[in-house]
């Protein structure tokens, strides 16, 4: 992987030497509540295999010097690993506009970046200039990174300069601890991302669940609001078609403008209690699909939280592995 924030550290450990180890976090992730129907439910991860987590940390960081090519030229340079990187084609860009910013020089060409009078009293009490080149090695996925430091024209080396020698070999193994933990600390905060995405998926779950258990309280309550309608509905229909029943027998065949009227008011109100029943009857068939289907939907929510849950521990168990990989870089 390529990390960004990782490169920005390279760059600047040359501009303003930082603490790396005060500055490296580990985001804390809270753990997130549970809601009424999983506050008793206890779900445990499932073993992880061994081939699944990643490495223990089992490499032996140190600083190696010697003659480089930078370009063509030789130099005497110190070279560094840092790994479980790849480098990208914004390296050298980056690098520039750091520098730029710190109000020093710099040329990049071929993959050599060249910052001139650079001040680095952790080696020389003077200005120096410094060239950096940054070999990829994607099939083992480091980057190795050799520094040449110059003064004067002339590179820092064990002869001619024993004591700035013995410096920029403890700066710069220092920083290899800083930058291989920082690539570490960055791979802990994908798995911490991946998580918080998990226990999102979960939460989205659990509140699914919670509106399953409601739609089910709500229709059960109209289902039974419908039944008892249409029991009212069906008295007030009875009453109405004897009451329509009992007229007709009433007005005859003598029945004038006035009767007629009266019979067709009372005929309406017979229809529109028939419609009412019948509307009745489809909300109750309705209301009780809706039911059905959320009472057939909640096992399969509370399977797929499991589920989710299962993946959140066992995200927590890689993090756990990567933060012991972490501790052991030296």
């Amino acid at each position: 992987i390529m990390i960004k924030n990782t490169v920005f550290l390279v760059f600047s450990f040359f501009l303003v030497i930082p603490s790396f180890a005060q500055d490296l976090t580990i985001k804390g992730i809270p753990v997130q509540t549970t809601n009424k129907q999983m506050e008793a439910a206890t779900v445990e991860a499932a073993p992880v295999a061994e081939e699944a987590l990643p490495p223990l940390w089992n490499r032996e960081l140190q600083v190696s010097d010697g003659p480089e090519s930078f370009d063509g030229i030789v130099h005497h340079a110190y070279t560094i690993t840092v790994h479980e990187i790849d480098k990208d084609n914004m390296l050298a860009g980056i690098w520039k506009e750091t520098v730029k910013r710190k109000g020093s020089k710099v040329s990049v060409k071929k993959g050599i970046a060249t910052a001139e009078q650079v001040s680095l009293p952790e080696i020389h009490h003077d200005y120096m200039d410094v060239l950096a080149k940054f070999d990829e090695n994607k099939g083992a996925q480091n980057v190795k990174i050799s520094f040449a430091f110059l003064h004067d024209g002339k590179e820092i080396n064990p002869e001619d300069y024993p004591g700035e020698h013995e410096k920029a070999t403890e700066m710069l193994y220092n920083l290899s601890i800083e930058l291989n933990r920082a690539v570490i600390t960055e791979q802990i905060g994908g798995h911490e991302k991946i998580r918080e995405d998990l226990e999102k998926d979960l939460d989205r779950l659990r509140k699914d669940n919670e509106n399953l258990y409601k739609s089910i309280e709500k229709n059960e309550s109209n289902l039974s609001k419908a039944i008892s309608d249409q029991a009212m509905a069906e008295q007030e229909l009875e009453v109405a078609q004897a009451n329509v029943t009992a007229f007709q027998e009433k007005i005859g065949t003598s029945a004038d403008d006035k009767s007629f009227k009266e019979l067709s008011k009372m005929r309406k109100n017979v229809d529109k209690l028939e419609r009412k029943i019948g509307n009745l009857a489809d909300d109750q068939v309705k209301y009780q699909r809706e039911i059905e289907d959320a009472k057939n939907a909640i096992p399969e929510n509370e399977k797929e939280q499991e589920m989710k849950q299962r993946e959140i521990e066992n995200q927590k168990v890689v993090i756990d592995r990567f933060r012991r990989k972490l501790a052991d870089v030296q």
